[in-house]
């Protein structure tokens, strides 16, 4: 049986003759194809045929005073009619192909990022007026017409775009400087030094330079003045420039002979929440106070759309893991990393610059190790003071 008589149905019958070898033969001089052929008794027989040959084998049998019955009917046509008997799924499949056609093309979510002084909320609300909402075409809000009327509703934006992701759009805002951050000479701050060092290079691109290489400089002393004298009066302006010098620096970390360590597991619960945009919605709580004992991880996973469009929900399992602890003591071993730290913790609190020369030790005092590191540096000492308008020294203006 091929796929056509599949797709059109076959029906299953059963005839009831005195004579069933001459209920065939009648039924194959009239080229007439069946199937499945059955002899339940001596006087009925079981047949398949095709749907739209059942009524010429009802009228060959019947002519004879053979009784034909219908037991059902199967194929591809049959399964598709039957789901007209479903409306409930129906009207479900229907709205589920309307949704997965339409709503890869629908915003749901605007987002906005960018913005510093001016508010996410009103950013939105002049959005919304110009078809930048929730519901909106996506071909409509990354068009330039929608751009450019964001950029007339806030004058104080200098750039704006609307960008796409699935159902997500969001609106990336770039504002204008307040007026006087272009110019550093509107703001009258002195350059101050920001630890105790020797100078050993001095540029100054803007006030007077109150230092020379190799003077010896405090913290919070007065490296270049926001003030120049021109010869005939003195020039307010912002004081800039690169001030380097030689520092020392050092640092000690202390850590416990006697710690704990974690062994075997001895339990682990699981919880699970929903995050829509950056709201978690849970479903159980705890106290969120977890003892040493405990670790807490999470697997999140994002919620995708046919197509790869992806929604700002996300499904948060929460994974808690409780272990047994037994006390255990640090060799100096393990705590050889603590050396390889120093030097990095030294670079991070750096403005700029580089160490040129350390020296570290390592020894155990009472009940724990002591790491100690002395470091000479070369670094850059200048730091802005903006606390108040510079001193004139003694100058009128």
């Amino acid at each position: 049986m091929g796929f056509w008589d599949r797709f059109e149905g076959v029906a299953f019958l059963k005839i009831t003759t005195a004579y069933p070898a001459g209920a065939l033969q009648r039924i194959q001089k009239a080229e007439i194809a069946v199937h499945n052929i059955r002899m339940l008794d001596p006087f009925t027989i079981q047949l398949a045929a095709n749907r739209h040959d059942v009524p010429s084998i009802v009228g060959i049998c019947t002519k004879r005073g053979d009784r034909v019955d219908v037991e059902g009917w199967q194929g591809y046509i049959f399964q598709i009619l039957s789901f007209l008997k479903r409306p409930v799924f129906l009207l479900g499949a229907v709205c589920w192909l309307i949704l997965a056609l339409w709503l890869p093309t629908r915003i749901l979510f605007v987002t906005v990022k960018g913005a510093d002084t001016l508010s996410e909320a009103y950013i939105l609300e002049c959005a919304a007026e110009y078809g930048i909402s929730m519901g909106a075409s996506g071909r409509t809000v990354r068009s330039e017409s929608a751009k450019n009327a964001l950029l007339s509703a806030i004058p104080n934006l200098r750039w704006a775009g609307v960008n796409t992701s699935g159902c997500v759009a969001t609106i990336h805002v770039s504002e204008e400087a307040p007026s006087g951050t272009n110019s550093p000479n509107l703001s009258i701050t002195d350059i101050v030094s920001n630890q105790d060092g020797v100078i050993t290079s001095v540029t100054t691109h803007n006030g007077t330079a109150l230092c020379i290489p190799g003077q010896a400089v405090k913290h919070g002393q007065a490296l270049i003045s926001a003030y120049r004298d021109n010869g005939q009066s003195l020039e307010f302006t912002g004081a800039s420039g690169e001030i380097y010098g030689k520092t020392k620096r050092s640092v000690e970390a202390l850590t416990p002979l006697q710690v704990y360590k974690r062994t075997e597991i001895l339990s682990q619960d699981e919880n699970f929440y929903v995050v829509v945009g950056k709201n978690p919605i849970k479903f159980q709580k705890d106290s969120g106070i977890l003892d040493t004992t405990c670790v807490k991880m999470y697997d999140v996973k994002e919620c995708v759309l046919p197509g790869g469009f992806e929604l700002p929900i996300y499904l948060v399992t929460e994974r808690i893991i409780e272990y047994a602890v037994e006390p255990a003591t640090l060799t100096a071993d393990d705590c050889l990393w603590l050396l390889e730290q120093t030097e990095e913790y030294i670079d991070s609190h750096m403005i700029d610059g580089n160490i040129i020369s350390a020296n570290t030790t390592f020894c155990v005092d009472d009940s724990k190790f002591v790491t100690n590191g002395q470091f000479d540096c070369i670094e850059l000492l200048t730091n802005a003071d903006y606390k108040g308008i510079a001193e004139s020294n003694g100058k009128d203006s």
